[in-house]
């Protein structure tokens, strides 16, 4: 089995650097058993990185998650949860109140450590021309088919394995099982060459301007929507 880059989220625990991102809106309009049997689909490919929030449909997927990993009889030692706390429990004296909610939504007895991390910390608004490129984003870059073609690769895979050769997790959210199952598809190399045109593009689609990404007006869809075949 392909074994997933890791990097040392503290002195105690390694974080697998693909994991799967598993919003699916407020926990009305999906499927109940949506985040379940995405979670259980992943976990069978190889996942070991697993990202949920209490937000996302008020603790319902998160407790589809607890489930899967109970279904997956893959030890808990092997999995690498990531919850986020609740904008109501950010007063450090509620801190412990919505880890431990969080903890019994997702029948987990312990989170592996807690980190601070700003939520688009370079805040501002957008400029008028990135606000509303449609040039498709990254996923539609010319020189990033052309990458994904040398390797039979799709857009995303070349993406996802560029981003964790760079030690840089990234968790892509899908519901689908293909996609879901391709998304973990990167065992392969990219030559110097082309991670050197992979990073030149950074500027073009990060650095210079894309600050609180609208999804929609940025790529043409909201990846949040299940009705859409997303690309990623």
């Amino acid at each position: 089995m392909f074994e997933m880059p890791e990097k040392r989220a503290n002195s105690l625990n390694k974080i697998p650097l693909l994991g799967l991102g598993t919003y699916q809106g407020d926990g009305t309009d999906y499927a109940i058993g949506t985040a379940r049997n995405a979670t259980l689909v992943a976990l069978k490919k190889g996942y070991r990185h697993i990202d949920t929030a209490y937000a996302y449909g008020n603790g319902i997927i998160e407790r589809e998650i607890g489930e899967a990993i109970a279904d997956s009889h893959i030890a808990r030692s092997e999995i690498f949860v990531v919850t986020n706390l609740h904008n109501t429990f950010h007063d450090p004296q509620d801190v412990k109140t919505g880890l431990d909610m969080s903890l019994r939504n997702l029948n987990l007895d312990y989170a592996q450590g807690i980190q601070a991390i700003a939520h688009c910390p370079l805040g501002g608004s957008l400029a008028p021309a990135v606000a509303r490129r449609r040039g498709g984003g990254p996923l539609a870059d010319e020189t990033i088919k052309a990458i994904a073609e040398v390797h039979n690769k799709t857009p995303a895979q070349i993406i996802l394995a560029w981003l964790t050769r760079q030690g840089i997790a990234v968790v892509p959210k899908s519901s689908q099982p293909s996609r879901i199952e391709s998304n973990y598809d990167i065992n392969f190399s990219l030559t110097a060459e082309e991670q050197w045109k992979m990073a030149t593009l950074v500027g073009l689609h990060g650095e210079n301007g894309v600050r609180n990404l609208s999804n929609e007006d940025h790529i043409g869809f909201d990846v949040f929507d299940e009705e859409i075949d997303q690309p990623a």
